[in-house]
Formats: C-alpha cells, structure tokens, sequence
C-alpha cells in the first residue's frame, strides 16, 4: 500500500537551472521541519536550459521528488494545474523555484492549514528586488481585475498558496483553458486566510515575465472572470444611440420653429447615433462570442512528454 501524503508542494520550473538545487535543498529542509510526509513536484514547462536533467538527477537520487516533463512552454498556470492534477497530499502548496517567496511560507501554511483553514494565501509586505513599473502595474491590475470581476481576490496576494484536498478537488472540476489560480480559488470559496511575507530578490537567473507576457496574462486572467468590459461597450453603444436621436429630434424642432442652426449639427447627430447603435450592435455580437467562447474551449490546457517518480503513474 502506497504510503499517504499530508504535503505536496508544486514547483513550475521553465529555464532555471540555476536556482533548481538551491530550490530543492531549501524547499526538503523546510519540508522535513513539519513532521509530516511530503512530496515535491516539479514541473518542467519546456525549458530549453539544462533544467530538465538537473530534475532528473534528483528524482534518481530522491524518491520524494516527481517530475512532469512538458511537451513544449504552456505557461505557468497550466504547469501549476498538471502538478496539481497528480499530487496525492491532503494538503497543496504551490510555490516559485526562484525562491523570491522564501521557503518559511510552507510551515506559516501549514500551521493556519492545521488551524482548519481551506486556502491559504500569501501576501507580499514588501517587493524587494522588483522595478516600480512593475509594482505599479501589479497595483493596478488587481484593483482592475477586482473591479470588473466583482470578486474578493486580496491585492498582493502573489502565486504562493496552500490549497486543501477538497479545495483541489473542486478547482480541478473547472474546465476553462484560460486558467487564472487566484480567480478559481476565489469562485470556490472557503474558510481563507492570509500570511504575510517579505518578497526576496531573486538570487540566480532572470525573471520570465516580459512586458508582453505580463499583458498578455493580465488579458487573459480577467476576461473569463468578467463580461464587464462588454457590458460597457453595449451601455456605451446605447447611450449614444439615445444621445444621438435626441440630438437629431432636437435639431428637428429647431428647425420647425425655424431656428437657425449650423447644418453641420446633423452630421454629427447623424455619426453620434450610427456609431452608437454599432457599438451596441457589437455589445450584443461579443456577448454571444463570451458565451460560446466558454462552451466550446475543449484543447487540453497541456500535454505531459514524460513523467518521473510517479510509480503506476508514469504510464
């Protein structure tokens, strides 16, 4: 009989093979401090470094480490979510292998899980080692995202959490390929509760967030949480159609009662009301598109090449 896990952490490793020894002493040790069984799950999501021998060599060596080989880069969301998919732990605890969120979050995790907490997050005091560009923009986007999803999500609270099995168990029933952890942990809902931390510089390497990807997640993570920005462009549509036909009505008794008035004022009436019953033509097209656009994404959120350390699993 395959002995039972209390704890299994999942670490997403895309190029970093400088930081994957370093990550794992540090992550075992802290491991081994809670008395409990465990087990650390890497997930290499296409690397083109070295980072997928280096897992290799410790899952030879160390039976507590599995790994998950990605057939090319699908991100990190979906690297989080195949670890999640295998781990056998009652209790989940994500984490980065740059470390930038130290190591001690396992055990503040863990104690507030033994306390009966379902979710626990971790939220950044300060953010050492990180540009004000994107301190600011990552101030931004959660007030942006928790205006236009109308969810609870914390602000700060970065990647790093613990999930209960039951927790998991629930997320791992949504089927959105646009996979944004957070927004999911929030939909379930729970008993939750924060850790607080000091973010770490990162030691080894660079980080693997360009601008263009962080845009790109900030898209994707709130659209599926939202029809907000459809809405507006409807409402929009409508307020102009309405400001448009009164313009021109008004423009029309002028011109019975024999006002003088610039001709040009029905052009503009005129561009005011088409542009806005475009606009709202488009609310109401892109409102059939956001429905459809949740029914049909079937694709699989990633392909696994090879799997390590997982026993029967590793078929």
């Amino acid at each position: 009989m395959d002995k039972k896990i209390d704890v299994s952490v999942v670490i997403p490793v895309y190029n970093e093979e400088e930081s994957i020894n370093r990550c794992f002493n540090e992550v075992d040790n802290e491991c081994k401090k809670l008395g409990r069984t465990y087990e650390i799950i890497y997930v290499n999501d296409g690397s083109k470094d070295n980072s997928l021998n280096i897992l290799k060599e410790l899952a030879e060596k160390y039976p507590q480490v599995k790994v998950i080989n990605f057939s090319r880069n699908f991100g990190q969301n979906p690297a989080l979510m195949a670890g999640f998919k295998m781990s056998s732990g009652e209790a989940i605890i994500n984490i980065d292998c740059d470390l930038q969120d130290p190591v001690h979050l396992i055990t503040d995790f863990v104690n507030k899980w033994s306390e009966g907490y379902d979710v626990v997050l971790a939220k950044r005091k300060k953010r050492a080692g990180e540009s004000i560009f994107k301190k600011v923009t990552s101030k931004i986007f959660y007030k942006v995202f928790k205006w236009l999803s109308k969810t609870n999500t914390p602000q700060d609270c970065g990647i790093s959490r613990l999930l209960s099995r039951r927790v998991l168990n629930d997320i791992l029933q949504l089927n959105e390929h646009n996979i944004y952890l957070a927004g999911m942990t929030e939909y379930v809902g729970y008993k939750q509760t924060i850790v607080e931390f000091d973010r770490e510089p990162r030691r080894e390497g660079k980080t693997k967030y360009s601008v263009k990807k962080l845009v790109k997640l900030a898209i994707s993570n709130t659209l599926p949480y939202s029809s907000t920005p459809i809405a507006f462009i409807f409402g929009g549509g409508i307020t102009m159609s309405l400001m448009g036909t009164l313009g021109l009505i008004a423009l029309l008794v002028l011109s019975l009662v024999k006002v003088a008035f610039p001709s040009l004022l029905w052009i503009i009436g005129t561009i005011v009301l088409c542009t806005g019953i475009i606009m709202a033509s488009l609310g109401v097209i892109g409102a059939y598109i956001m429905m459809s656009y949740t029914e049909v994404l079937n694709r699989p959120r990633y392909i696994i090449a090879d799997k390590y350390n997982f026993g029967d699993k590793d078929e």
